[in-house]
């Protein structure tokens, strides 16, 4: 079961709209989209995702994995994570308080970040939003 929403974090525009594009073409529903972790944050506690995507290094007061940190104070959304430092890989058992449900290297492929949400994606529980 693929997600029912996702929250795609990413700060560079052009990056974001691509990703976006390719993967509402590929059938995952890209709901919602934030530019920086605290606007990531306030999306995810109104909205309540099933996955979010999120870049490490954005733009703000505060980076990826904050945010990451923040919306699982109050919900336990996994989060992908998507960086350009190889050194994010040592981050996977390092992040107490983070649903870490995968590390992506960019530059992001479709195939990866698809497989990554596939994994991730809660089971069908039947429920509606």
């Amino acid at each position: 079961m693929v997600a029912k929403s996702l929250l795609l974090v990413e700060d560079e525009v052009i990056i974001r709209m691509l990703l976006r594009s390719d993967l509402i073409a590929s059938g995952v529903p890209v709901i919602f989209e934030a530019s920086s972790g605290e606007d990531a944050v306030e999306i995810a506690r109104r909205e309540r995702p099933d996955i979010v995507c999120m870049d490490i290094k954005l733009r703000g007061a505060i980076d990826g994995i904050e945010a990451a940190r923040r919306i699982n104070a109050f919900a336990g959304i996994p989060v992908i994570f998507m960086t350009a430092y190889n050194d994010a890989l040592a981050l996977a058992g390092g992040l107490p308080g983070v649903n870490v449900a995968g590390i992506i290297d960019k530059p992001v492929t479709l195939g990866d970040l698809i497989r990554a949400i596939a994994s991730a994606s809660p089971a069908d529980s039947g429920d509606e939003r």
